[in-house]
């Protein structure tokens, strides 16, 4: 975050992604560094500006500066708030009229508009408005006025009214006036003060708030602070508050010392359950004050925000508290689209624990924002499509603005005209950087540039890799890549990692023993030679899901199975790169996938969630919870010993999954995929922690670092695997997928699919899809899948899904 003193420090110049448009770019600027650290920088070359706060303004700064209005205008980037987006939040008028439409109490309310055609839609609404034409004449003004006041006054019952003025330059509390309700002199009053109104600013009479506390000589005022979020969301983010003496003047927040809600209330003793009562409700009201603003500018086009990126990001609220019998109210009084969070990190300076809380969210906007911004127009390679189960890969892509250039080996069915298609053979996956330099040579020959590489295929990541080897972009590299593959590659790799590391376990405590199996006649030597404990897990060394995994009792088992699997006619799934297998350790233990996000070998976010027990004796998954019921320190180990092996085979900048096995005696490594976890992970993790991993992918893919802020909304997503031919029954009943379908889309359930039909492949069984329930704890999640697989018939003889979930307490574990 940059501060810039002078508008000479900033530079305009024509956007090279927008036409028309203009980028902004940073000459010199304060910067902020960590530790409180702050340096006056020159840039050379400048830096471009990717989030706009404009306060050298007439609006923002009492009319001391205007000479920010200019840089303003036909900005590429995004920016909080604009010029004329602020002349909507700040119309004193138009916003209580909404907050009003959306339920949030307000003050009875007369306005007199000077020379406006505005139109609002007061309809239902405690609140007249009543336009003043231009070249009346003061006698008829005066008339006007005494009329609508007497009117205002006879169908109301006021003990006191508050005058006070909108416009651009009225700020603060300027001439606001508390007034006894006499008819002659509102209208003295008024009339006065309306001749120095402008053009459109309005005059607004409303009924003086009977405020907390109930006393005579003191009134309290609360300020909260409400921002959007990155997914675009009111949030309210701080709430403080201001006594000052003599209830009746104005309230001006130069005039008081902030103080928590909490404290200020307790000082009126009020109990702690009215307290939490008030507390929610200007929560609710605030948020939907904001939501109700954030769909008004949905409305506007880019000429009425002011600009392409402009939306506004944060408000402050003004409210008090009435008391109505025994329940307390607050009443907003008006928003603020400048200033907001003055009086917030005042109180926040004053109490160092509570440092950031108002801006936090505000900052994760800024930057959410800026990365959409950086990757709008960029140009990434996408190597493969996934198939189906990877379908939303291109959409989500598209959806970021993000150019596709598809590299696959047949064209996608309904392929959107943005894409563009590169035909190439990607079956022969042995000659990864063959084809890398083949698929290289072929977008050249087209012009075709790219700013990034990047793969969600798991048979596809080698070649990913050696296509940003070769053209010098951010990702996995060819090498580690090629260990992560291999499964036996990987635990012998692992298993030689032997030196100390600093303040770490020893890297090879987390592999276990195996055996190359190349050809069938191996296998007796292994039984032979190394004695192999048993039962063991016979898997092949390329395969991905699961897929091909047999656990067996005797080495005659062993054959038996290999035999089976070295005669199947498939391709994909690790059979494209050849047929050899490993035999290792069968760990006991509970099983975890931790899928992390790592940019330049520093670890940025990481996510445990669980599995159910495996269906022995092939290992297909059943059931998975997220968020961990792990406790902090066992996470914390999964997630040092995932990370810890993905940097000892030379990963360093990427998303991606580990599974592993808690034993008792520690972590123990499964495999490691060098990409981003498939299935219903990325899904529920952006359900669960709001974090995007695909797009985390997309922008280290893209050379940016992510920037990753996790917002567990204290909930539990708890799935059950669906099998084929298990549960084909269901996915050919149209009338159950439908309603499965409807509780997906309102958020009921997540449901996940994998496969487009539920064709039986030669191997035991296959996961068709996952469906998973939200509640917010795991207990109940646990007894609501369970009552969901018995709805839909995922529950059957065979499948016994309260087996599955047998890992998940049935009560809270002291």
């Amino acid at each position: 975050m940059l501060l810039v003193l002078s508008d000479s420090w900033l530079s305009k110049e024509p956007s090279s992604t927008q036409s028309s448009k203009f980028s902004l770019y940073v000459n010199k600027a304060i910067a902020f560094y960590k530790g409180g650290h702050t340096c006056l920088e020159t840039y050379q070359p400048p830096r471009r500006v990717t989030y706009f706060v404009n306060f050298f303004t007439a609006n923002c700064t009492g009319n001391a500066h205007t000479e920010g209005e200019a840089l303003e205008q036909e900005l590429d980037c995004p920016m909080s708030s604009s010029l004329k987006l602020l002349n909507y939040t700040d119309n004193k008028l138009l916003t209580r009229t909404l907050a009003a439409q959306a339920g949030v109490p307000y003050p009875t309310t007369l306005a007199f508009i000077k020379h406006s055609n505005v139109v609002l839609d007061t309809r239902e609404l405690r609140i007249t408005v009543q336009i003043i034409p231009e070249n009346i004449s003061d006698k008829q003004l005066q008339l006007t006025f005494k009329d609508k006041i007497e009117a205002f006054l006879a169908t109301h019952n006021f003990s006191k009214l508050v005058i006070k003025l909108f416009g651009l330059s009225w700020f603060g509390s300027k001439l606001v006036s508390f007034n006894e309700p006499n008819v002659e002199e509102l209208v003295e009053t008024a009339v006065s003060v309306y001749h120095r109104l402008e053009e459109s600013d309005a005059l607004i009479l409303e009924e003086c708030i009977n405020n907390l506390p109930v006393t005579e000589d003191y009134n309290c005022h609360i300020r909260t602070t409400v921002c959007r979020t990155s997914d675009d969301l009111p949030h309210m983010s701080k709430i403080v508050c201001g006594i000052i003496k003599s209830c009746n003047k104005p309230i001006n927040q130069d005039y008081f010392v902030p103080q928590s809600l909490e404290t200020s209330l307790k000082t009126w003793h009020v109990s702690e359950e009215n307290i939490k009562d008030i507390k929610s409700k200007l929560i609710s009201m605030s948020e939907r004050t904001l939501k109700a603003i954030m769909s008004f500018e949905d409305t506007l086009n880019e000429d009425e925000r002011g600009g392409i990126g402009a939306q506004t990001d944060i408000i402050g609220l003004d409210f008090l508290v009435r008391k109505n019998q025994l329940e307390f109210e607050p009443v907003l009084i008006e928003v603020n689209g400048r200033d907001c969070l003055k009086k917030c990190q005042i109180n926040e300076f004053v109490n160092r624990s509570k440092l950031g809380e108002a801006a936090n969210e505000l900052v994760n906007t800024m930057i959410s924002r800026s990365e959409l911004f950086l990757v709008k127009g960029k140009t990434v390679l996408f190597i493969g499509d996934g198939l189906y189960g990877k379908r939303f890969t291109l959409k989500d892509t598209r959806d970021y603005g993000i150019k596709i250039v598809l590299v696959n080996a047949e064209k996608p069915k309904n392929l959107s005209p943005d894409i563009t298609f590169i035909l190439h053979d990607l079956t022969d996956l042995k000659q990864a950087y063959k084809n890398a330099t083949e698929i290289i040579a072929k977008l050249q020959a087209r012009g075709i540039t790219f700013d990034g590489c990047i793969t969600f295929w798991e048979e596809k990541v080698r070649l990913a890799a050696a296509i940003c080897e070769l053209m010098d972009l951010t990702g996995p590299n060819y090498k580690a890549c090629t260990i992560a593959k291999n499964k036996y590659l990987t635990l012998k790799w692992l298993q030689k990692r032997k030196g100390d590391i600093p303040h770490w376990p020893r890297t090879f405590l987390y592999s276990s023993n195996a055996y190359e199996i190349n050809v069938q006649s191996d296998i007796s030597k292994i039984f032979q030679n190394n004695k192999p404990s048993l039962p063991s897990v016979l898997k092949l060394k390329y395969s991905s899901g699961a897929l091909g995994v047999k656990l067996v009792q005797n080495e005659e088992e062993c054959q038996q199975y290999y035999q089976k699997i070295s005669g199947l006619e498939m391709s994909g799934y690790g059979f494209s790169l050849g047929r050899s297998f490993l035999l290792m350790d069968y760990l006991q233990g509970t099983e975890h996938d931790v899928d992390f996000i790592m940019y330049k070998r520093k670890l940025i976010a990481a996510f445990v969630s669980d599995n159910g027990p495996t269906r022995l004796p092939n290992f297909t998954e059943t059931a998975a919870l997220l968020p961990s019921i792990l406790s902090d320190e066992e996470q914390n180990r999964l997630i040092v010993a995932a990370y810890q092996c993905c940097l000892e085979i030379g990963l360093e900048s990427g998303v991606f999954n580990v599974e592993m096995i808690m034993t008792v005696a520690g972590p123990k490594l499964c495999e490691i995929n060098a990409r981003m976890g498939g299935s219903y992970l990325r899904d529920w993790i952006k359900f669960c922690y709001g974090v995007d991993i695909m797009f985390c992918a997309l922008l280290i893919s893209l050379g940016i670092k992510p920037h990753v802020v996790c917002k567990y909304n204290q909930t539990s997503i708890a799935g059950i695997n669906c099998l084929v031919p298990e549960h084909a029954h269901i996915f050919k009943d149209e009338q159950k997928m439908n309603l499965i379908q409807a509780k997906h889309e309102s958020k009921q359930i997540r449901y996940n699919q994998f496969l487009e039909k539920p064709f039986v492949q030669d191997l035991d069984e296959i996961i068709f899809s996952n469906i998973a329930v939200i509640e917010p704890d795991p207990i109940t999640a646990k007894i609501s899948l369970i009552k969901l697989s018995e709805e839909f018939g995922i529950k059957t003889n065979s499948y016994n899904v309260e087996q599955f979930l047998k890992f998940i307490p049935n009560e809270t574990q002291e």
